[in-house]
């Protein structure tokens, strides 16, 4: 795999969906609820305490997840239900191969999923840092949660994500017809809901440690056990090597499937 050619390609795929108005206008969704959320923050400031800091902080994580699968995994299904007939598709090819070609759309969405994010906490600190009120509340909240605490839920967020992205990039591979995408997506949203229902109603630290194993509701299972229990940052490796384990066999079976099914 040429990383040159692989990094042509991710740009391209950034710059081109980054300019699609329908990426703003999901884009602006999470703003309008978060400003909702923050209405909802400052009235209630009094009754915030530990157990609803760190509920919510889970919530927002799942919903995080959802979110990231409902706006990000159509856009990468269409990048990959691929027209040899296109003109970009041309361009593509008269500077890549196929292999590079489909992990760099892949690489290019990810980095789309961390621009996304990463505008969002900016958005974020601006708010905190221009209204008194809201700097109070979370100086609140960080006292409950922490610095290692906050980065440990980062990383099992970002897991969470990458795995969202990969499932849908798998399922566009026996896609062809455009108008279905979102039928073939259905699965990754119940899955997700699904995996949401056991994490909010079940907690058993054995559950947790089975979960290792499955993607996404590893992620949910390993922030409520971080957030509620005495978390082992070694649990936390382990989950993170596994997984990544995990995701580069996937990687692998993925490589010989889109051989088979894509570009036909």
């Amino acid at each position: 795999m040429n990383l040159h050619n692989l990094n042509s390609v991710a740009k391209f795929t950034f710059k081109t969906n980054i300019k699609k108005m329908s990426y703003w206008i999901w884009f602006t969704l999470p703003i309008s609820t978060s400003i909702f959320l923050f209405t909802m923050l400052l009235l209630n400031k009094n009754a915030i305490n530990s157990y609803n800091i760190k509920f919510s902080l889970l919530t927002i994580i799942v919903s995080l997840i959802l979110f990231i699968a409902m706006f990000f995994a159509p856009i990468i299904s269409n990048e990959l239900i691929d027209d040899r007939s296109s003109k970009i598709n041309e361009y593509l090819y008269s500077i890549s191969n196929t292999k590079n070609i489909i992990f760099g759309k892949i690489l290019g969405v990810i980095n789309l999923v961390l621009f996304t994010l990463l505008i969002y906490f900016v958005l974020l600190l601006v708010a905190i840092f221009n209204e008194n009120e809201i700097k109070t509340i979370f100086s609140k909240i960080y006292t409950y949660i922490g610095t290692i605490t906050l980065i440990q839920l980062f990383i099992l967020m970002i897991l969470g994500i990458v795995w969202t992205v990969l499932f849908a990039s798998f399922i566009s591979i026996f896609v062809k017809n455009k108008k279905k995408i979102l039928y073939a997506l259905f699965p990754i949203y119940l899955y997700i809901g699904i995996s949401a229902f056991i994490v909010f109603h079940f907690y058993d630290k054995s559950l947790s440690i089975i979960s290792i194993f499955l993607p996404i509701l590893s992620q949910f299972f390993g922030a409520k056990v971080l957030l509620f229990d005495n978390y082992n940052i070694y649990l936390l490796v382990l989950e993170s090597i596994i997984q990544l384990l995990e995701i580069y066999i996937f990687v692998r079976l993925f490589n010989k499937k889109h051989k088979k099914h894509l570009f036909k």
